[in-house]
């Protein structure tokens, strides 16, 4: 039998990525690349060590997720929960979102109770704040607050509402003028 080199540039990759990897002997060599990636995702670092890979890779298997699904869901979900929420998506929130598009993960971070304003979901606090902090930003120089959002979202507040309660003496909204 002749010998192949290119027989052999695919046979030697094949045999070294199915042996375990020297730093996680639970995950082979063509594992750790891909379980790396989500660990630097995890645990916020470009260069994840030996034992975050493998909480990583233990976290993963446990939940039934796979590697590339956890990133796209990473991906997307991300800045979605950050935004609304204030923090990173937590592994119980991937097992939920695992195969949903990407406008069913923004309505589970959507629906989610505020965490300042625990009452009203999370979307809509967003919304509230998007109208009112120009508002509140041109006539007073600040951001909405929660208390302010709390009960422009309770109330339903429309955009002339929400004018009325940084403009006028408040008559607008209480049928009374402030003291």
């Amino acid at each position: 039998m002749p010998f192949d080199p290119l027989h052999l540039t695919r046979v030697v990759p094949e045999i070294l990525g199915a042996k375990p990897h020297p730093d996680v002997p639970e995950l082979r060599v063509n594992q750790y690349e891909a379980f790396g990636r989500i660990a630097a995702r995890m645990f916020d670092t470009s260069t994840p060590q030996p034992e975050q890979v493998q909480t990583a890779f233990h976290a993963l298997t446990s939940a039934g997720i796979a590697p590339a699904e956890f990133e796209r869901l990473w991906d997307v979900g991300r800045p979605v929960a950050n935004m609304l929420l204030d923090r990173d998506p937590t592994l119980h929130d991937m097992m939920q979102l695992v195969g949903q598009p990407p406008g069913a993960v923004h309505a589970y971070y959507s629906d989610h109770p505020h965490p300042d304003v625990p009452e009203v979901p999370a979307g809509k606090v967003a919304a509230y704040r998007a109208n009112a902090d120009p508002v509140a930003q041109t006539l007073h120089g600040r951001d909405a607050n929660y208390v302010e959002l709390r009960r422009f979202a309770l109330g339903n507040y429309g955009i002339d509402d929400i004018m009325a309660h940084y403009s006028d003496d408040g008559s607008a909204i209480s049928g009374q003028p402030k003291k």
